[in-house]
């Protein structure tokens, strides 16, 4: 599956269809591909592509999967955890923390850990769902604005987010996010150990 999107402020429109999509045109056909007019949709104000949402405003999760995942039951066994933590990883730069909050669930995936599904991996489950239901709109880098890296670190995860600064109506500064990264350190990693 191939996709060419295009996006643009309104106001640009006109402009941007006159000038950029005759080009991009013209090197597919210069580059020997062919489109099919019954797959290219003109004019949407959103696509679903792998799990986003992708419009003007940013990028969002798909409801559907979003949806999915609040619907499962808990995990029976490792393997129904492994798929969890797989769906719950696609969506990861909506979630914040979210290496924190999977840790009691990942620990049941080490080689030596004994199958236990208590409270700690209970409220761990319930929490991911819940900050699925709550996941923000990452808004579109603009180069433009100014931009802060907020970054922290445990024993046990690393978490960074990019936040962009716009000013609304009232000249307000908002810091909005473009995007989260989190990581689990791995047991090499902490042999050094994160410090403030």
């Amino acid at each position: 599956m191939h996709l060419i999107a295009f996006f643009c402020r309104t106001s640009n429109l006109l402009r941007f269809v006159v000038a950029v999509v005759p080009q991009v045109l013209k090197r597919l056909q210069d580059a020997g591909i062919t489109l099919n007019k019954d797959k290219c949709v003109l004019h949407k104000q959103s696509v679903e592509f792998l799990g986003h949402v992708v419009s003007a405003n940013g990028v969002s999760a798909d409801p559907v999967k979003i949806k999915a995942l609040a619907q499962l039951t808990p995990p029976g066994d490792v393997l129904e955890v492994r798929s969890f933590l797989g769906m719950a990883n696609h969506l990861a730069k909506f979630l914040p923390g979210l290496s924190q909050l999977t840790k009691p669930l990942r620990d049941l995936l080490h080689h030596d850990a004994d199958w236990c599904w208590g409270e700690p991996q209970q409220k761990s489950f319930d929490s991911v769902k819940e900050a699925l239901t709550t996941t923000p709109v990452l808004v579109h880098y603009d180069p433009r604005s100014h931009l802060t890296v907020s970054a922290d670190a445990s024993s046990y995860s690393l978490g960074a987010v990019l936040l962009q600064e716009t000013s609304g109506k009232r000249v307000r500064r908002l810091r909005i996010t473009v995007t989260h990264r989190n990581r689990t350190t791995l047991r090499p990693d902490r042999k050094g150990g994160a410090r403030p």
